[in-house]
């Protein structure tokens, strides 16, 4: 087993409609959109721009992302009454998506 880094990352819509248009994806659903392969690859893609042009190491790199639709909340469970992230939940929540992303590292 690798650990690797990995994100599970919650786009604006208008963004994520935005660059489907681009990449000639119809479709405005944003949960049908947050599970598009190109969609994913082509966020991830801008993210590891980003993280380059930020001086980052390798390994601080994402090397894989899922999209979430909907952003974490206190009442999805994803969040603390005092708005702090559950990480553990998210992790439960998406675990196979993640597994599946990171290529079962």
């Amino acid at each position: 087993l690798h650990a690797v880094l990995v994100g599970i990352v919650v786009p604006e819509v208008d963004t994520v409609v935005k660059l489907a248009k681009s990449l000639g994806i119809p479709s405005s659903d944003i949960v049908e959109l947050c599970r598009h392969g190109e969609v994913v690859a082509a966020m991830h893609k801008d993210i590891v721009r980003m993280c380059k042009a930020a001086g980052l190491h390798s390994f601080e790199t994402v090397k894989a992302i899922i999209l979430h639709p909907k952003p974490f909340s206190v009442g999805n469970g994803l969040l603390t009454p005092k708005f702090k992230l559950k990480r553990q939940e998210g992790v439960l929540a998406h675990h196979q998506r993640l597994v599946l992303a990171s290529g079962g590292r």
